[in-house]
């Protein structure tokens, strides 16, 4: 047999990687029965079966790739993957967020392995953008501003008119007050997770100017009303819609000017209300004073002036509104003097109109009473000699009368009437004679 003959082993070549190596006699021998011939032959290793799975990763948009890592089983002989593998694995291009899947890339193993690589996928996530409105305001009546806002978080050199689509809204309302700014229709694109952070619009008030008007009236009046003017009224306001209450004016019914002030009169929360105010002027009633005529004796003392009033407001008594007295032409003698305003006024309240009259001095009675006389027959007449009564002023009859008695006619015994002749008195008189 032949373990009877042999002894020995064959040998092969040294090596251990994938390879042919041969094979040969090595220590193999036969006993001396025999001459021994060995025909060689080989022995092949072939590789290894090595198993590389890619490891899934993921990173946010806009980061650096991680490093493209794995996991291998089928090392043999103690060997390591960074003796064994070279290269590296690679991942489909892009840089938006998805799946990009991981492939050998150029990953390869030494000879004594045959490289089996099983791929995965890098995710990449969007980046958190954070989107924060700026606080606006405006005045009642203008338009909004441009809802603007700031941006943090933009990646890869981005610009946010790029990323973003939209735009940020607001809460309705145009009245003054504060509303809210939210995110609207804003939003980025898929690259990035949106998160808004809200702000508030502001509506002011506007300025409203009322500018009052200047009025007046005629004392004793009742006022008229205080009326204004209205600037800076918006959005189609009207001036009733938006003001309440009304002006005021400073006390006082007596001629004069009265300041007119804001008194209760205000705007509705949407405005800021300024006032510039004006004056109520009250002007003097007109009061007509007409003198009444009178009239008196000559020598007399004269009448009061006395008058008729018309236009007398508010309950005023002639006594408390007029002071001073009507006056009269002088002269003393028989005729008309006109009666005029004299020291009359009126206090401040009345302008006053005098429309005059007359004071007539009629003549006083004159009576001349002639005295009886007589004479003897042939004689020369007495004086024609008389009593007067009735002088006024301490006149004198000298001064008064002028011409003289007369007596009938005749010579002979007998009465003769004496009668008034060409006696006359001045015009201060109506004068009787008694004969």
């Amino acid at each position: 047999s032949a373990s009877g003959v042999l002894s020995g082993a064959l040998d092969r070549a040294a090596g251990e990687n994938v390879g042919t190596y041969a094979i040969s006699q090595g220590s193999l021998a036969s006993n001396a029965n025999y001459t021994l011939s060995v025909t060689g032959s080989t022995l092949s290793i072939t590789p290894a079966a090595l198993t590389v799975t890619a490891n899934a990763v993921s990173r946010v948009y806009g980061d650096v790739d991680p490093a493209l890592s794995y996991s291998v089983s089928g090392l043999k002989r103690g060997d390591s993957a960074s003796g064994v593998l070279s290269g590296a694995l690679d991942r489909a291009a892009g840089e938006n967020v998805g799946s990009y899947a991981i492939s050998q890339g150029n990953l390869a193993s030494n000879a004594n392995y045959t490289l089996s690589v099983t791929g995965s996928t890098l995710s990449i996530t969007p980046a958190a953008l954070t989107v924060t409105a700026n606080a606006v305001s405006r005045v009642y009546g203008d338009a909004d501003p441009s809802l603007s806002y700031s941006v943090s978080g933009l990646k890869r050199g981005d610009s946010a008119t790029a990323v973003l689509s939209g735009a940020l809204d607001r809460a309705a309302g145009e009245n003054v007050g504060t509303y809210a700014i939210s995110q609207g229709s804003l939003a980025s694109n898929a690259n990035y997770t949106l998160s808004v952070t809200g702000s508030t619009l502001r509506i002011t008030p506007a300025a409203l100017t009322v500018t009052a008007n200047a009025v007046s009236r005629v004392y004793g009046d009742a006022d008229p009303a205080l009326s204004y003017s209205v600037s800076g009224l918006k959005r189609g306001d009207s001036a009733t819609a938006v003001l309440s209450g009304t002006l005021d004016r400073a006390a006082g019914e007596n001629v004069g000017t009265y300041a007119i002030s804001q008194g209760s009169l205000a705007s509705n929360a949407n405005y800021t209300l300024s006032v510039t105010g004006s004056t109520l002027r009250i002007t003097p009633a007109a009061l007509t004073v007409t003198a009444n005529a009178i009239s008196r004796v000559y020598g007399d003392a004269d009448p009061s002036l006395s008058y008729s009033v018309a236009g007398l407001k508010r309950g005023d008594s002639a006594t408390a509104v007029l002071s001073g007295a009507l006056d009269r032409a002088a002269g003393e003698n028989v005729g008309t003097y006109a009666i005029s305003q004299g020291s009359l006024v009126s206090n401040a309240n009345y302008t006053l109109s005098v429309t005059g009259s007359t004071l007539s001095i009629t003549p006083a009675a004159l009576t001349v009473t002639a005295n009886a006389i007589s004479r003897v027959y042939g004689d020369a007449d007495p004086a024609l000699s008389y009593s007067v009564s009735g002088l006024k002023r301490g006149d004198s009859a000298t001064a008064v009368l002028s011409g003289t008695l007369d007596r009938a006619a005749g010579e002979n015994v007998g009465t003769y009437a004496i009668s008034q002749g060409s006696l006359a008195s001045n015009t201060n008189y109506t004068l009787s004679v008694t004969g």
